[in-house]
């Protein structure tokens, strides 16, 4: 019998060939010329959500989409992230998989859930920790990172006091960015704040 399962391998092997197919000269607004400038920086990306499992691990709070998936009809199989691609476990599997795809650039999210669990507060040193390890892997395969703070990772202790319709979830984000930069800034070459703002609040709220 044939086996079926999906490697770690072949997902990445996947990721970078629909990137590559969604830049042909078929799509809108495609470049005319395929070659790019020497200094472009070839990479990946993930979203913590997407990638990291380990939903109770480490003092991890429940996430936003950890109570989506649990709403019956929301997702037609029923699946959910909590074991995802279990890179919290796995994550010098997953740079080295970008080093030896010969990639140079690493985008991935912070979870907010895990570094802030109540979205305010108390920081979760465990949580910064592991990013602390994930980019020292980076850095010791010559990969740079571009790390997210928000990739749609809302704590659900802020969902439940209004989420983003709530003025004050803007000032926690900050006090968050603050607490991100202070630990883990000198690591973090590239920091990005939103991930796809104009979504954020129909794809999150």
């Amino acid at each position: 019998m044939a086996d079926h399962r999906i490697t770690r391998r072949a997902l990445a092997a996947g990721a970078a060939v629909a990137v590559t197919t969604s830049c042909g000269p078929d799509m809108p607004n495609a470049p005319q010329s395929r070659q790019f400038p020497k200094d472009f920086k070839w990479g990946v990306a993930t979203a913590a959500p997407q990638i990291e499992g380990s939903p109770d691990v480490d003092g991890r709070a429940p996430r936003i989409w950890d109570e989506f998936a649990k709403k019956p009809g929301n997702i037609v199989d029923r699946s959910d992230a909590s074991y995802g691609t279990d890179s919290y476990r796995r994550y010098k599997d997953d740079v080295a998989l970008i080093a030896e795809a010969n990639l140079k650039a690493y985008q991935f999210s912070i979870a907010w859930p895990l570094v802030m669990p109540k979205g305010a507060g108390a920081v979760n040193e465990k949580g910064i920790d592991y990013y602390k390890r994930l980019l020292d892997a980076l850095h010791e395969a010559h990969i740079e990172p571009f790390a997210t703070l928000f990739h749609w990772d809302l704590p659900q202790a802020l969902q439940g006091k209004g989420g983003w319709g709530n003025r004050k979830t803007a000032y926690r984000l900050a006090d968050y960015a603050a607490i991100v930069a202070g630990k883990l800034g000198a690591r973090i070459s590239h920091l990005i704040i939103l991930n796809g703002p104009p979504s954020t609040q129909s794809k999150a709220g």
